[in-house]
């Protein structure tokens, strides 16, 4: 495993604690072997589930995730459920059978298997214990769904029970037994078989055993175009291409597995300090950021700030 380490808290704006944004030789040096680096910082109006990784090369890969939840006691959305607590928390992540430093120069490793909580079995070996998620019959849940993946998005659904988005809440009004929980990752050679990609939704008095559940056809897919902030963060200026104070196009490309941003690929340097974009104080800023190749998907975020989509990767029409 890598030795030296850094940790980004994802989502969380870090509004005046940059420097405890965990990016390696971008806002800190990465943490040394035998070393500590205290992460200090508040989250001031941020509310919902978020989660923390290194940000130092693939060592995410090894395991170093985890979920980061901020509660808000004055949900507004709270009448939907009875239960949001640490047993509602579902991660989905993948693993690999080779350690990070070997990831790092590897292109075109795909992961061993999914783990749904930590646990997972991959094809070919014994039926190690899977992850249970207890519920009482009757009981509204508030499902928090991270996925924490170094590659594959994943198809999560539970048998014979309807969810709503991915912060999902599942009515527990099923007969009481054993349901199967899945996650079906894009990588490829991973599915179903084997106990591969699986959980258990076990009701409170069902028997200690693994389910018989068929998986369900959805009847309303999760696509991305149809996600809509809760709250618009209404992003001022004309919602047109082009009409922002200032315009940005970031061209996103892949060679040989390695990634570049307008024709530049990233270099670590070996102090913090990269090539940056200056935007000058109370503008609005416009990103386009076109995948020049086919693959992926690929998710981006923007450290610090909250942003207005006003076209989705799947949705041309807007």
């Amino acid at each position: 495993m890598l030795k030296s380490a850094s940790v980004h808290w994802h989502g969380i704006r870090q509004n005046g604690t940059n420097h405890a944004d965990g990016v390696s030789f971008v806002t800190q040096c990465p943490i040394a072997q035998n070393h500590s680096f205290l992460y200090s910082f508040e989250a001031r109006n941020q509310a919902g589930t978020f989660w923390y990784h290194s940000h130092y090369g693939t060592q995410q890969c090894d395991g170093l995730r985890g979920a980061l939840i901020i509660y808000d006691p004055e949900d507004p959305l709270s009448y939907l459920y009875d239960v949001d607590d640490e047993t509602t928390v579902i991660t989905l992540a993948d693993w690999y059978h080779v350690a990070a430093p070997v990831l790092s120069h590897i292109i075109g490793t795909d992961a061993n298997s999914t783990l749904i909580n930590g646990l997972g079995r991959y094809r070919g070996r014994p039926q190690s214990p899977l992850a249970v998620i207890g519920v009482e019959y009757g009981k509204r849940y508030r499902l928090r769904l991270v996925a924490m993946s170094c590659d594959p998005n994943f198809v999560f659904s539970i048998d014979n029970h309807t969810l709503t988005r991915y912060s999902a809440v599942l009515v527990a009004n099923q007969p009481v037994d054993n349901y199967w929980l899945r996650a079906l990752p894009s990588t490829p050679g991973l599915d179903f078989s084997n106990g591969q990609s699986y959980a258990i939704l076990r009701y409170n008095g069902a028997s200690i055993a693994e389910p018989t559940t068929n998986q369900t056809n959805s009847t309303m897919p999760l696509f991305e175009s149809n996600l809509h902030a809760f709250i618009n963060p209404g992003a001022p200026g004309i919602p047109e291409y082009g009409k922002a104070d200032i315009n940005l196009r970031m061209a996103v490309n892949i060679t040989r597995g390695i990634f570049s941003v307008n024709g530049i690929t990233y270099q670590p340097p070996t102090v913090p300090g990269v090539s940056v974009y200056v935007l000058e104080p109370n503008k609005v800023v416009e990103l386009t950021m076109p995948a020049v190749v086919t693959g992926g998907p690929h998710p981006d975020h923007l450290h610090g700030a909250s942003i207005s989509g006003h076209q989705s990767t799947f949705d041309c029409s807007l």
